[in-house]
């Protein structure tokens, strides 16, 4: 039988050789790891700076509003064609803003546009080298608007919102409001406020949030503040009214709107709550219904039925119906100056966003799905000056990012005075003072208190 030798040291070339390999995979598995962090951060760096280049497409569409704003304020109307001569003038600006496009911004602030990219460079510090290629590629200016948007919370629980509109002739032909609230960005778990117990089926007779029981979505409640042309204001003031038309009428109407996940307890009313889901499956409120609310004591919250599977971009919707102003009958119109509305977070938490539309016919405004129509849907009203939408696109070497933000009102112009009297002397236009004398009696007299 033959022998089988082996060589000695072959054992500890393959122990060498797997130890090798083995170290080769770990130090190109740390290098893959390394290189992979490098291009994420590398990403990351980019991502960053190019949402920094949006934003400064955004400071510079701020910039810009304010131009237009102050040439507004000067008297300046669109004239509809440019100047030519070499300068922006206001003539120039407002002709931009009337007619946006992606070099907008730039042109107004007088920006350099890369003639063949058409980007604003944008340097890292004064007189440094671009070295990321930073630009914003486009920014899109818009001051009409489909709806108005914001936010409310602790800090900023009231909105009043005064309506311009495109077309001032459909002033008096608004007729319903749609107001939506808690969309994806509020980002809380739902925790709804309802009104019916669980075991007994009854209503409960008062609703009290406090940090252990936070309404989510929250509780809003919308005011409406109208008049006719031609109003006095004791007809502010007073109760609802039926007009020449049999339908009511009022100039100030508050609404409580509260939410919750129940068909049932939406659609049925009980002692303290009234319900808003009607039989075609969308909540809704008539103006005769708005109108009542002005009297305090038939002023009862409505029930808003928010299913948690909705597909839509806000979880709460209501549509309702706008009553007219006291004397519309009569030929009087609404006071496009004296038409707005009050978005308030009644118990200041949880926070949350809000959209109201206006329209001229009821279909527009249907609440099912909770969606914004963005203009697209037939009598939905056009806004006009009361928000600005900046739409900004940032770059940094190849990759981008876009911004889209909504901020305050168009106009710089408050609609609210100050003050409430004004006195001035016709002679000199100096102010006066306005005295007045108060007496105030008692029938005790200094002796009774012991002085």
């Amino acid at each position: 039988m033959k022998k089988i030798r082996f060589k000695k040291g072959v054992a500890s070339f393959y122990i060498v050789a797997f130890a090798a390999l083995l170290l080769v995979i770990v130090a190109s598995s740390f290098a893959l790891v390394v290189v992979s962090e490098i291009g994420r951060a590398s990403n990351s760096d980019l991502s960053r700076s190019a949402y920094d280049s949006a934003l400064a497409g955004v400071e510079d569409a701020k910039l810009a509003v304010l131009n237009y704003q102050a040439c507004l304020e000067q008297g300046y109307t669109y004239t509809g064609s440019l100047s030519n001569d070499g300068s922006i003038n206001c003539n120039d600006i407002i002709y931009y803003m009337k007619n946006p496009n992606c070099d907008m911004v730039a042109n107004i602030l007088g920006r350099q546009i890369d003639p063949e990219t058409g980007e604003v460079q944008i340097s890292e510090s004064h007189g440094a080298a671009n070295n990321m290629s930073q630009a914003y590629t486009c920014v899109m200016v818009a001051t009409t608007l489909s709806d108005y948007r914001a936010d409310l919370d602790s800090s900023n629980t009231s909105k009043i919102i005064n309506v311009s509109l495109e077309d001032e002739s459909l002033i008096s032909s608004i007729k319903y409001v749609k107001l939506s609230w808690h969309s994806a960005q509020d980002e809380m778990g739902l925790d709804y406020a309802n009104f019916i117990e669980e075991d007994s089926g009854a209503w409960r007779t008062a609703f009290q949030p406090t940090d252990d029981e936070l309404a989510v979505p929250p509780m809003l409640s919308l005011q409406l503040v109208q008049t006719a042309n031609s109003f006095t204001l004791g007809e502010v003031n007073s109760k609802m009214s039926l007009g020449g038309n049999g339908k009511a009428e009022t100039d100030r109407a508050t609404v409580f709107l509260v939410p919750t996940n129940r068909e049932d307890g939406a659609s049925e009313s009980g002692e303290t709550y009234v319900g808003a889901y009607s039989n075609d499956g969308g909540n809704e409120i008539t103006a005769e219904q708005m109108a009542a609310t002005n009297n305090l004591e038939k002023n009862l919250p409505y029930v808003v039925y928010c299913p948690d599977d909705q597909d839509g971009e806000f979880l709460c919707s209501v549509k309702i119906e706008l009553p007219d102003p006291i004397g519309f009958s009569n030929g009087g119109g609404r006071n496009p100056d004296t038409f707005m509305f009050v978005v308030s977070l009644p118990y200041g938490q949880p926070g949350t966003e809000f959209a109201l539309e206006l329209c001229t016919v009821e279909e527009a405004c249907l609440t099912q799905g909770a969606e914004i129509n963005n203009g697209s849907a037939d009598g939905v009203v056009i806004l006009k000056d009361m928000q600005v939408e900046i739409d900004s696109t940032g770059k940094a070497n190849d990759l981008y990012r876009r911004v889209k933000v909504r901020t305050g009102e168009a106009e710089s112009a408050s609609a609210y005075l100050p003050y409430a009297i004004q006195a001035i002397d016709n002679g000199n236009g100096n102010e006066v003072k306005i005295e007045k004398l108060l007496e105030v009696k008692s029938e005790y007299s200094a002796a009774e208190y012991g002085n």
